[in-house]
């Protein structure tokens, strides 16, 4: 798995030229993004986030933009992340595919616990680091067949992730320091945090 093929400048949107547009979506794939919806919704409301993760989600946003951020833009980003970790968790409780660990990823996160060395905050920033090189080198408008983790890690696929991004994204109010395309990488941020979490409850990923 081709997890750091990173094309273009980290973090900026690439020229309008090199931008391709979504697939059009089956009737069944638009029923599962509804349902998928549903459950984040579902999840934002009843479902609580230890506080150590809601920490690493709130720091999203400033950390791959690499900028200061008003309080209203990490408030944005930080739901942008929520967002995200849930859809994950949405997906992994739909998708029995999505239940299956990915080897790539696994021994790229055990490579960098091994370098993080013990401690749990060592190990959150770890995962926290990976998931943002991850969301950085995502490309924003890829096509099936695309080699990001997006599109490669078992479950629902490319096109429905990056369709229920498009519209959880879109649904948020942002302030004017903040772009949709922020928010977008930063739900994946997100999503990619909780993926690599799943990690940690089928593996042994202490150390």
């Amino acid at each position: 798995m081709k997890l750091f093929g990173r094309n273009g400048e980290v973090g900026q949107p690439p020229p309008a030229s090199a931008r391709t547009h979504a697939p059009r979506l089956t009737p069944d794939q638009n029923g599962a993004i509804r349902e998928l919806n549903g459950l984040v919704m579902d999840g934002m409301r009843d479902c609580p986030i230890e506080r150590s993760t809601l920490g690493l989600l709130q720091v999203g946003l400033p950390h791959l933009t690499q900028r200061e951020c008003s309080a209203e833009a990490v408030v944005a980003g930080q739901t942008a992340a929520r967002l995200g970790y849930l859809a994950r968790s949405a997906e992994y409780a739909m998708f029995e595919a999505a239940q299956e660990l990915d080897d790539g990823l696994l021994d790229t996160l055990a490579e960098r616990l091994d370098a993080a060395g013990s401690g749990t905050d060592a190990i959150q920033d770890a995962v926290a680091e990976l998931a943002a090189e991850l969301a950085l080198a995502e490309p924003m408008d890829a096509q099936a067949g695309d080699d990001g983790a997006l599109w490669l890690l078992p479950g629902a696929g490319g096109e429905l992730r990056s369709a229920l991004r498009d519209r959880l994204a879109r649904a948020l109010s942002r302030p004017e320091d903040v772009s949709l395309y922020e928010l977008r990488r930063t739900w994946m941020y997100g999503y990619f945090l909780r993926s690599l979490q799943e990690c940690f409850e089928d593996e042994d990923m202490s150390g």
